[in-house]
């Protein structure tokens, strides 16, 4: 039980939205292109532990996407810990999203 409510407070404290789920087919240029259904993931935005990882994964969330650019112009300074919980965690695939600012400073340098 301890770990189930551990598990619900990850999802909705560590995790900025809800779980992606993939969609079954997708309209394309080139026809109808097929995904899983069964594929989860979580956009991160925020510290996630390896525990909270783990507990995501034990909920069949095994896809993270983590920001480590923040629209401010500067590095997520906790991108390499959450990448690093992500694998360690369990999780099947880890990617990073950001968020460039092209008015902030030096648009190439970001």
């Amino acid at each position: 039980m301890l770990t189930k409510v551990l598990c619900v407070v990850a999802l909705l404290g560590l995790v900025s939205g809800l779980p992606i789920r993939s969609n079954t087919t997708v309209e394309s240029a080139l026809g109808t292109v097929g995904y899983p259904t069964n594929y989860y993931g979580v956009d991160v935005s925020q510290p996630v532990s390896e525990a909270g990882f783990r507990c995501l994964v034990g909920e069949n969330l095994v896809h993270a996407m983590i920001r480590c650019f923040q629209s401010t112009g500067h590095v997520d300074p906790s991108c390499a810990d959450s990448v690093a919980n992500a694998h360690a965690g369990g999780m099947k695939r880890v990617d990073a999203y950001m968020f460039p600012c092209p008015t902030c400073h030096n648009p190439g340098g970001q």
